[in-house]
């Protein structure tokens, strides 16, 4: 019991820093406070990291007790120390018992009621007992703390989309300035205080008009309460931000470090299905977050938030009517209450999907939220900004004057968007804010949009007092940067840039110079280079302005991304070739390559080009006659080299959906020899993608002899071939038996090479000689499938006689065969519990078996 009295006082502590980590927030958001900022976000961020100790031991504490008394006595008597050291310093900071809160100018001020040196007292106190509180969760979790090290490692074979996290390095923009946005924030808050709120919050709005910022105002302030259970910021033209394939692997990775206990379920889900990122939506949320939610036993209900920004920039409407259909499912949980913050525009695709979560959601447009409601923040915005221009600046006391801001306010609404684009333009400091602002002031165009009477005065003063012929080099200088860099699918630094591009460094950073109002251009040439909203890029594709100098035909640019990427991969020094990390031999595995090797053979600019070359060439629209003679070349020298970086990256899955995309993009061609090798390509790489995934080398040996005598990746690539030069040649054809996926597999120490041969036989070779070891006799039909169980010490084989039988691989005895199926089996997989499931191949029939005793468990249609 007394672990449980000390975990129900760990709940009032970090009720406590939840409480005061509020008050100093509050105090910073106050302008007026400036010598001791710095030591109240010390302290506030003591008190954060305080929080974030406290709350996975008092999870602990409630699942066991400690393992020494101690260690508990000593546990007990530190959080009544810290309690009382967190209940002295909230009264003496919170300002409804110390002071009166003044009006001044519509601003509150506040003043800081302890000295310097006392918070530098009560920030070293904190740290002495945040430290004793993480020495205390290791000694009384040794046994626990060793599974999370292993489900964290699980974790990391999960797939994620980069820079998605509200708080990640390339996802950091501004939140909230104190005082503006305060009823909608009020509003959201009420949500989720709410008991019994509803599971789904959607706030919409218009192109520019906050909603990221509100998003992240949020994220933040859940982070700090430790209710955030994750978050996933869609972002337009970041292919992996851009759509929904790794939307519930980023969530459940998230989810797994913010609540532990749901770690060993994702990592059962893992272990089942290794590839389980790249299955479908619905599968990954069923088996990463729905079921591990469901299987939680607590005695208590929490709720924990998800926030989804962006929702309309997922460029798969289907994908987004799942996402919506999916997570009123996790209400069947009864430990976690998960709730989800949405945002998007109010595209019609999205108004559809919700109509069908009425109960589910509660809807908020933000659009719709009142003007004088709008004006005051925007107006509020404008005048602390030009408030610090000024001081920074040292321009006279009434710049830029009431009337001035008057006319920027009425502008800008209700474009939340539009104001910091405007400031960032005005605010450049290579250039006079006084004449940037007149630009803006008088500027005649007849907006179009919103965005176009932003976007347009930006641009055009690039040509101003510029005579004709440099006019005409600053638009093309434009195209070729600003006008690729809208339409990369992942950002990409200026170095990388100019290596795709072919052109030198300096030239692409003088543009993106040009434009910072409009980029987020990182100091170093080395990190990435991004625009700062998605309205940039849709104003400058826009058709309605095609014929302006700034317009880009975003087919040319595709089509030219497409030539670069081709030219990159085949570049003589530095592109694509067999062995590109240089491994020690064909058995050396993917998993054993560290990333610093890969990234220094693959350098970003050939990562970009190897993943997206496709992409490009669909995108283009582009005809036979002009870039599926460049694809075909390529493919034919370089196929196996670029399957073998793209296994190297860890996205071998991607390349049978690149692959299946040519093939539509160019069915409607008579073009025979591509569409060949794209059917020829098709099939090599279901069959060998196991091959590849486990030792990418294998391409060239196991890869190779294990197809037909006839086929084209064979001929093309025969000189490459490994130590397996010495077996006998493989006289099978395809004879249109698609149905031959998993042919060959790897023994998971990759000391055994399974195949299945055209005689109705498992051959087993050493990987690393091609020396057949045996051959294993007993099926009467093809071979189906062949398959490893988890710990090697089993060889399953299905086959077109109805049957599956397991073989001990050192021995070759027969140990089992698995009769009753009606019709010949597709696959046999094994499962990490021992268990084997072979499905039916025609009538959808799953049969479960016990691979131990060859029991049937289960008939499953």
């Amino acid at each position: 019991m007394e672990s449980l009295s000390s975990a129900t006082s760990l709940i009032a502590v970090i009720q406590l820093t939840r409480a005061i980590t509020r008050i100093c927030r509050s105090y910073l958001s106050i302008n007026k406070i400036q010598e001791p900022r710095e030591y109240i976000l010390g302290l506030k961020e003591e008190i954060a990291a305080l929080s974030e100790t406290l709350e996975p031991l008092e999870r602990h504490l409630h699942k066991q007790n400690p393992t020494k008394a101690s260690t508990a006595q000593n546990l007990v008597e530190n959080i009544a120390k810290c309690s009382a050291i967190l209940k002295s310093l909230k009264d003496k900071i919170d300002p409804e018992t110390t002071q009166t809160l003044m009006m001044k100018w519509g601003f509150q001020y506040l003043e800081w009621p302890m000295k310097v040196d006392e918070v530098t007292k009560i920030i070293r106190e904190i740290e002495r007992y945040k430290t004793s509180f993480w020495l205390s969760l290791l000694l009384n979790q040794t046994q626990s703390t060793h599974l999370l090290i292993n489900q964290k490692i699980d974790l990391s074979r999960l797939h994620i989309a980069k820079g998605a996290a509200f708080n990640d390095y390339g996802n950091q923009h501004t939140e909230c300035l104190p005082g503006t946005r305060v009823e909608l924030l009020r509003k959201i808050d009420h949500w989720i205080e709410t008991h019994k709120g509803k599971c789904i919050f959607w706030l919409t709005g218009m192109a520019g008009t906050g909603k990221s910022t509100v998003a992240r105002t949020i994220s933040s302030r859940l982070k700090e309460q430790g209710i955030l259970g994750a978050s996933f910021f869609f972002k337009k033209g970041e292919q992996d931000r851009g759509n929904a394939k790794l939307l519930f692997s980023t969530l459940a990775k998230q989810l797994g470090g913010t609540i532990p206990q749901l770690l060993p379920s994702i990592q059962n889900a893992i272990k089942d299905d290794p590839d389980i990122s790249g299955r479908v939506p619905k599968e990954q949320f069923e088996k990463l977050i729905l079921q591990p939610l469901i299987s939680l036993n607590s005695g208590s209900t929490s709720i924990m938030l998800i926030v989804i920004d962006a929702l309309d920039e997922c460029d798969q409407v289907d994908h987004v009517r799942d996402i919506l259909e999916l997570l009123p499912y996790v209400q069947e949980s009864r430990s976690v209450q998960l709730r989800f913050l949405l945002t998007s525009r109010p595209d019609l695709p999205i108004r559809l999907g919700f109509q069908g979560t009425i109960d589910h959601h509660q809807h908020l447009m933000i659009h719709k939220i009142s003007s004088p409601v709008i004006e005051h923040d925007i107006r509020l915005y404008f005048e602390n900004e030009f408030l610090r221009l000024q001081q920074e600046r040292d321009l006279p006391t009434n710049w830029p004057g009431v009337r001035t801001i008057n006319t920027l306010v009425e502008r800008a609404i209700p474009s939340f968007t539009s104001i910091t684009t405007l400031f960032r333009f005005i605010s450049d400091d290579r250039w006079s804010a006084t004449e940037r602002l007149e630009v803006i002031l008088s500027d005649q165009t007849k907006y179009v949009a919103k965005m176009e009477g932003i976007y347009t005065p930006i641009l055009n003063r690039l040509l101003s007092n510029e005579n004709e012929e440099e006019s005409r080099q600053l638009v093309h200088g434009f195209k070729n940067t600003i006008g690729i860099l809208i339409l990369l699918a992942t950002p990409l630094s200026a170095n990388s840039l100019a290596k795709l591009l072919k052109m030198e460094t300096d030239k692409i950073q003088k543009q993106f110079k040009l434009f910072h109002s409009v980029l987020d251009v990182p100091a170093r040439p080395d990190e990435p280079v991004r625009i700062l909203h998605i309205s940039f890029r849709d104003f400058i594709l826009d058709n309605k302005q095609k014929g302006k100098p700034f317009w880009v035909d975003g087919r040319l640019v595709h089509e030219k991304l497409t030539v670069q990427c081709l030219k990159v991969m085949q570049d003589g020094h530095y592109g694509l070739r067999k062995n590109i990390c240089n491994l020690q031999n064909d058995t050396t595995q993917r998993d054993n390559v560290d990333n610093d090797t890969i990234n220094r053979c693959l350098p970003s600019e050939l990562q970009y080009a190897c993943r997206y070359w496709v992409h490009h060439l669909v995108q283009s629209h582009s005809s036979a006659n002009e870039l599926s003679t460049h694809a075909l070349s390529f493919l034919e020298s370089h196929f196996l080299h670029w399957v073998e970086a793209m296994s190297l990256l860890g996205i071998i899955s991607e390349v049978i959906e690149m692959i299946q995309r040519l093939r539509l993009a160019m069915q409607a061609e008579r073009d025979h020899e591509i569409s060949g090798f794209l059917h020829d390509a098709w099939h090599f790489i279901l069959r060998n993608q196991q091959i590849a995934d486990t030792a990418p080398l294998q391409l060239y040996s196991a890869g190779l002899v294990f197809i037909s005598e006839d086929s084209i990746i064979r001929r093309n690539f025969k000189n490459e071939l490994s130590t397996w030069n010495q077996l006998s040649t493989v006289k099978r054809t395809w004879n249109g038996r698609s149905s031959w996926l998993n042919l060959v597999s790897f023994s998971p120490n990759g000391q055994l090479l399974a195949s299945g041969a055209d005689d109705n036989t498992i051959e087993l070779w050493d990987p690393r000689t091609g020396e057949l070891r045996q051959t294993l006799k007993g099926h009467s039909s093809w071979i189906t499938s062949v398959e490893f169980s988890p710990d090697g010490q089993m060889l399953a084989s299905a086959a077109c006689d109805d049957t599956v039988k397991l073989w001990d691989p050192r021995t070759g005895e027969l140990r089992h065969t698995l009769d009753g199926h009606f019709n010949e089996v597709h696959n046999a997989t094994f499962l990490p519990d021992g268990q084997l499931f072979g499905s039916g191949f025609d009538n959808n029939t799953v049969m479960r078996w016990d691979a131990r005793t060859g029991e049937l468990l289960e008939l499953i249609k």
